[in-house]
């Protein structure tokens, strides 16, 4: 069977969209063949069959028995939902999350296109997949279609992680931010929370985005504040052996893959009390906080008890594995064509 994994870009050391794809297609059995196809590919990945969109090229998609969609409200979803409903294909949209915004135009707009295009995939996919109960309950909220959904949850592989062995007699606790930064995931809540605490905490802050400069430039003097930018996954894997404790403060997610990974390390993590955080760590997690709640993140920071919780790692491992859940999929994948 020949898949077509389609998402606007592909830079799998990056985006979490683009790892739950990579990992989709690492743990597919090899009855299964992947292409990839976006507007844009990170050249680290040349040994893998990615092809850069061109409307010259729309013929080429008639050799794929099914179009697997990822993004919501992504005008490249539907150029790919029009060309395989064109082609008589089985398409499979898998939205990921919905970012709603603060702006009154641009929720207008949204809603908008919910109404005219995201409703019209959710009734005529072949399957909707979904992370997690919340983005159902939001489905029928917006009064999609629902009778072809499947929640299968975000996953990663095991393989690529192990506990951390916590270094002794340290002199700092090593905080780490892993995310875009960008408004929606609230660095500045982590950074406000600890700059004027003792000196032994220190935050190492990683990833790019659209506000990275202005905050380096605005904590310049913080000398207990790091700000790395995008690194490689070998300079990532070592910084994590020194790291102690893991904080995602975003008022939004759709599935962190970020939580598992960390959780799949026996790092311990305080994250915001939003939909995307409990749906993996879940309503009774002692290390939760309201979103913008700086007062209470600093106290958690303070007060958490920094050991391997076993019990999470273990429900992490049967939960958020591909290991575990990719025979989901390709079930799948085989019920759109049979």
């Amino acid at each position: 069977m020949k898949i077509l994994q389609v998402y606007k870009k592909f830079n799998f050391q990056s985006g979490g969209v683009e790892k739950h794809i990579y990992n989709i297609y690492k743990s597919l059995n090899s009855n299964f063949k992947t292409t990839f196809v976006c507007l844009e590919k990170n050249n680290h990945y040349l040994n893998l069959d990615i092809k850069i969109f061109s409307f010259l090229n729309i013929l080429e998609y008639k050799n794929y028995d099914i179009f697997h969609l990822h993004g919501a409200r992504s005008f490249f979803v539907l150029i790919f939902f029009l060309i395989g409903k064109i082609q008589r294909k089985r398409i499979i949209y898998t939205p990921h999350c919905y970012y709603e915004s603060k702006d009154i135009l641009r929720n207008t707009i949204k809603n908008i296109w919910d109404n005219l295009i995201e409703s019209i995939f959710f009734k005529n996919c072949d399957c909707i997949i979904l992370l997690s109960d919340h983005w159902l309950e939001y489905a029928k909220k917006k009064k999609f279609n629902i009778s072809n959904v499947k929640i299968v949850p975000n996953c990663v592989l095991l393989s690529d992680f192990s506990i951390k062995q916590k270094l002794i007699n340290k002199d700092t606790i090593d905080i780490l931010s892993l995310s875009r930064v960008d408004k929606i995931k609230r660095i500045p809540d982590i950074i406000e929370s600890i700059k004027n605490l003792d000196k032994k905490f220190i935050l190492h802050i990683v990833g790019d985005g659209s506000e990275l400069q202005f905050y380096k430039n605005k904590y310049s003097n913080y000398k207990n504040i790091i700000f790395y930018g995008n690194i490689s996954k070998k300079k990532l894997s070592d910084l994590s052996e020194n790291i102690d404790l893991f904080i995602i403060a975003s008022e939004k997610e759709g599935m962190p893959t970020t939580v598992i990974e960390m959780l799949l390390q026996g790092i311990p993590i305080i994250a915001s009390k939003i939909p995307g955080n409990l749906s993996i760590l879940g309503e009774d997690y002692k290390y939760l906080f309201e979103v913008g709640d700086i007062a209470k993140l600093s106290s958690l920071i303070i007060n958490i008890n920094l050991g391997y919780d076993k019990d999470l790692y273990n429900k992490t491992k049967l939960m958020f594995t591909w290991e575990k859940r990719i025979k989901e999929i390709e079930n799948i994948y085989l019920s759109c064509t049979t």
